[in-house]
């Protein structure tokens, strides 16, 4: 809420009661910090003064923000860098022809201009007579600008009866009595207020934006907030859109450092009339902080070991359909609920997909990769453990142990089958692994855990090989599951693991 002060040295304070006047704190602070202007922060409360968000210098200012805040979609700034070069080739002409008829703005101030040498200064000299019409404009009607937040027609406007938000702002002209309590119009409330004006500075830039409500005080909101933007926008292909799956996946890993208790996240679409809030617990931000601490520690050959770039991209089945993997598994990390079901079918279409595929990989699990990670994050969602438990790499060798014996005793000589002299040998030994993959994968598609113990026995008696795990499964299978989907995943030929390093 917003309140007036009597004395003292600012004549407003606002308080974060709820998500619209915590995004609001966040903007004007950006906002004051760039334009230099003095603030005060009392622990969740915003004191300033009104002059320097209201009235036609704070309008200035304001304007002069957001040609800096949103330099990058300013088509007058993109005009300037080029009639500055001292000589332009025929792409940068047609681009400078293109900037001029951008929008309904620029068209206007520039009617029936097209460059050329003699008409470069008078472009020029139209962009700052015009400028802050030209921002103002810009602004108001681009996708991911003014309109993306708030009604077009209330920008820059005193604070009224009717909310300026999205989804918060209606029409008065039209009949109203729905909106209220009991068919009574007068019942509505739609606060207002011209602080409001400064949410869209809040969110991450895009199509798709995000702002956590992190806000027990403005600094963990500030530090939450400003670790987005630095995150995302520094070090994640910052110059590609991204999609609200991917950047909830990376809001919430390397947001959620300043975050110890449920949050409220919210988001906005371009494409929608209204903002939705996400309710994320304690419990999936402990995820996200342990997926973000293995990230910053794990690598493969390629350096992309991470979980984001694992997860970022869509997974083909068998049947040609694909699966957004990074929102199948943010939904699952949100609500806390475990990976099983998708793990299992992953192992399932990933045999039935190399059913038919070259001789080199028609014997390994084509998802194996992706199971890797998925079975790490299972194990944080199962029961709070360590995505680097010991079990877990205990059995992980065990698995391998198993692989270089049923080698040696088909007598494939090289574990690395393709330079072996007996190929024959080497796909029996492939035959022999897949085999028994395919019999683990039915039992823990199909729950049935006792046979599955059996055949592990079983590939312990003929690979001489002994299973520590088997232990932890007879005691609890269910608890302990996660061992037998790493032993399974990895229960194949080395011409993968070679890569990797394996020996």
């Amino acid at each position: 809420m917003i309140i007036k002060i009597e004395q003292g040295d600012y004549d407003r304070k606002l308080e974060m009661s709820d998500w619209r006047f915590s995004a609001a704190a966040l903007g004007m602070i950006r906002f004051f910090r760039k334009c230099d202007i003095k603030y005060n922060v009392d622990n969740d409360i915003l004191q300033y003064n009104s002059e320097y968000i209201e009235g036609r210098e704070a309008d200035k200012k304001y304007f002069q923000f957001v040609e800096w805040y949103y330099n990058e979609d300013m088509h007058h700034i993109r005009l300037k860098q080029l009639l500055e070069k001292e000589k332009l080739n025929d792409e940068e002409i047609k681009e400078v022809n293109a900037k001029l008829v951008a929008n309904a703005v620029m068209k206007k101030i520039f009617k029936g201009i097209k460059y050329s040498e003699e008409t470069k200064k008078t472009i020029l000299n139209l962009i700052e007579e015009n400028r802050l019409d030209i921002i103002k404009e810009t602004y108001r009607y681009m996708l991911s600008g003014y309109r993306k937040y708030a009604n077009t027609n209330l920008m820059r406007k005193e604070a009224g009866d009717i909310s300026r938000l999205s989804g918060y702002s209606v029409d008065k002209s039209r009949k109203t009595r729905a909106i209220s309590y009991n068919f009574n119009a007068a019942n509505y409330n739609g606060k207002d207020a011209v602080e409001f004006d400064f949410i869209p500075f809040a969110f991450t830039k895009g199509a798709e934006s995000i702002f956590i409500n992190n806000n027990y005080t403005i600094e963990t909101l500030l530090d939450a907030n400003n670790t987005i933007d630095s995150e995302i926008y520094n070090n994640y292909d910052q110059d590609r859109p991204k999609d609200i799956r991917e950047l909830l996946f990376l809001t919430l890993q390397k947001g959620t450092q300043f975050i110890d208790y449920d949050v409220e996240v919210i988001t906005k679409d371009r494409d929608e009339e209204y903002y939705k809030t996400l309710f994320v617990r304690k419990e999936a931000i402990r995820i996200f902080k342990r997926i973000d601490r293995i990230d910053a520690s794990k690598t493969n050959i390629d350096g992309d070991y991470r979980f984001y770039h694992i997860f970022n991209f869509p997974c083909r089945l068998t049947n040609g359909e694909y699966i957004q993997v990074m929102k199948t598994v943010c939904e699952h990390i949100i609500n806390y609920v475990i990976l099983d079901n998708f793990i299992d079918m992953l192992l399932k279409d990933g045999e039935n997909q190399n059913k038919n595929s070259s001789d080199a990989n028609k014997f390994k699990n084509s998802h194996k990769n992706l199971l890797d990670a998925l079975i790490r994050v299972n194990q944080v969602i199962y029961k709070g453990g360590d995505m680097e438990n010991p079990k877990m790499k205990a059995t992980y060798v065990t698995a391998k142990e198993v692989v270089r014996s049923i080698y040696r005793e088909c007598g494939s000589g090289e574990i690395d089958s393709g330079k072996t002299n007996n190929k024959k040998r080497a796909e029996k030994a492939d035959l022999k692994l897949r085999s028994y993959r395919q019999k683990l994968i039915s039992c823990l598609v199909f729950k049935n855990y006792e046979r599955f113990i059996e055949i592990v026995l079983q590939l312990s008696a003929y690979s001489q090989v002994s299973m520590g795990f088997l232990s932890d499964l007879a005691e609890n299978f269910e608890e302990n599951k996660n061992l037998a989907y790493v032993f399974t995943n990895n229960l194949e030929n080395f011409r993968v693991d070679k890569e990797e390093g394996e020996k």
